[in-house]
């Protein structure tokens, strides 16, 4: 198996993936900083999350018993946390300039479709 230029199976490399998610907090110089600590500490990929709330969740929905003291509901947090293709084209495009693989794990159809486009994405 590949991932990207990258072999994988018990006769390579182990292959490390950062795990960014969605703690950037949609701060594109966080999301670099991120990137940057990533690539120095020689990971071979860094992953985000990638959804359109609307897709994927009911603006009524009851928040997990964790937030319940969350001043705002469960689908204004996902909102908080939902990054814009054009967000995520700069991180896929910061990447390849660190050279370090981009990879996200998409939560709907419509972001599937744009890494189909765009970038890596993981499952």
């Amino acid at each position: 198996m590949k991932i990207g230029s990258k072999k994988i199976g018990p006769l390579n490399p182990v292959f490390i993936i950062a795990e960014a998610g969605v703690n950037h907090n949609n701060n594109l110089s966080l999301a670099y900083k991120m990137i940057d600590l990533a690539a120095k500490c020689k990971s071979d990929a860094i992953k985000f999350q990638s959804f359109i709330t609307d897709n994927m969740q009911l603006k009524e929905s009851k928040k997990p018993r964790y937030q319940n003291k969350l001043p705002w509901s469960y689908y204004e947090q996902l909102k908080k946390s939902e990054s814009s293709f054009d967000f995520q084209k700069k991180l896929i495009n910061y990447c390849k300039k660190k050279k370090i693989l981009f990879l996200s794990t998409p939560y709907d159809e419509e972001s599937v479709n744009f890494f189909s486009r765009y970038g890596n994405i993981s499952f």
